[in-house]
């Protein structure tokens, strides 16, 4: 055992992280518990931040260092199903239920089920290293658990697709639908993804280097509080979108696609579009929806999307930053006399946030606005 090993283990450093990390997921289930207009998502991560205590308390009471140990293994690969629920919701307004639930987790007790009853059949096998696991005799309970271990890497590799996937349709989405990204953005389960992706790599690493497994173990927990920290931050400010909208406006435009093509009723949206964007000036509404948008002009969302890609060729998102932009913030940034800042500016005209300004501005006349007003 090395200096750092000894430290860790002699001087308490790993019960003290330990115990830090257990505040840490006691602390977060109370907040979103707390939350005084809490959804499902915060829900769902009050359950999975209880799980990850729990899981956190019982290394308290468990010392076994061997690998695959089943008091640890059978709990720890639980997480894995149980910390994609929040992200499933997040992507698939309910479809987290009992029945989701349950179907996720069966495969999982199934193993552990197959597990008591292999006790039945003879005294199982500890590995301390992975070497051993090709050097001591195979048993049925050692079967089990390598079996476990592997398909509950499969599961994590085959949920973390499914999470990628949708989220970058999601987002391909969004622009055709809202005006503003703020709060509403799934790209940042990406990065989620792939740095508990890196921390489970990165544990099966350390074991195969057969570094001390408490070491390993640490390792592991600080990345994932680092990613649970995270989590926590952008699902706090996150907004459940509208996946019905999203799912009934594809159905509309594959049902109506040839009808519009056929009766091309743009000059209708044309004329309500004008109304409600020069008289109505509903860029203004920082939260203005492609449905807020068609229920002004007392049509089919499906027509104003058809009219806006296929007609003036632009999404939703950029057209009403472009009007934002053209009818608000350009006159602002013109009046000599004005003494807005670009923050100001920025909020007069309808965008949720500077970030959002500063892009569109930029995307649009090839300048930010802080510039533009200087060359004035």
């Amino acid at each position: 055992m090395n200096i750092t090993e000894s430290f860790l283990l002699r001087g308490n450093v790993g019960n003290e992280i330990q115990a830090m990390l257990l505040l840490f997921f006691l602390l977060g289930a109370l907040l979103f518990y707390s939350l005084p207009n809490r959804n499902k998502v915060h829900r769902i991560l009050f359950f999975t931040f209880l799980f990850w205590a729990f899981l956190k308390l019982k290394l308290f009471f468990i010392t076994d260092k061997q690998i695959l140990a089943p008091q640890y293994l059978f709990l720890d690969m639980l997480s894995i199903p149980i910390s994609s629920f929040y992200a499933i919701e997040l992507l698939y307004p309910g479809k987290v239920n009992f029945r989701y639930v349950a179907k996720q987790l069966l495969p999982f007790f199934a193993f552990i089920l197959l597990y008591i009853v292999s006790l039945f059949f003879g005294e199982d096998v500890k590995y301390i290293n992975i070497r051993e696991i090709f050097e001591k005799p195979f048993t049925f309970g050692a079967a089990i658990r390598i079996g476990y271990a592997l398909f509950s890497i499969v599961y994590a590799a085959a949920i973390s697709v499914k999470i990628l996937k949708k989220s970058k349709e999601i987002q391909s989405r969004i622009p055709h639908h809202y005006s503003y990204t703020e709060n509403i953005d799934v790209s940042w389960l990406s990065n989620v993804v792939y740095a508990l992706l890196f921390s489970l790599l990165a544990y099966l690493f350390l074991i195969a280097s057969q570094i001390e497994k408490t070491i390993a173990d640490l390792i592991y927990y600080a990345i994932s509080l680092l990613v649970w920290i995270y989590v926590s931050k952008k699902v706090m400010k996150h907004e459940v979108y509208d996946e019905l909208e999203f799912c009934e406006n594809e159905i509309s435009m594959k049902a109506t696609s040839k009808e519009v093509n056929s009766v091309k009723p743009y000059h209708f949206v044309k004329e309500k579009l004008a109304k409600a964007i020069d008289e109505k000036k509903l860029y203004l509404n920082p939260k203005l929806s492609i449905t807020d948008l068609a229920k002004e002009c007392q049509t089919n969302r499906t027509y104003i999307s058809d009219y806006l890609n296929n007609e003036l060729k632009i999404n939703f998102f950029d057209f009403i930053n472009r009007e934002r932009i053209e009818k608000a913030s350009i006159p602002l940034l013109l009046d000599k006399n004005s003494r807005m800042g670009i923050e100001e500016i920025a909020y007069s005209s309808g965008f949720g946030s500077v970030s959002t300004f500063r892009r569109a501005f930029e995307k649009l006349k090839g300048t930010s606005p802080l510039n533009f007003k200087k060359t004035i």
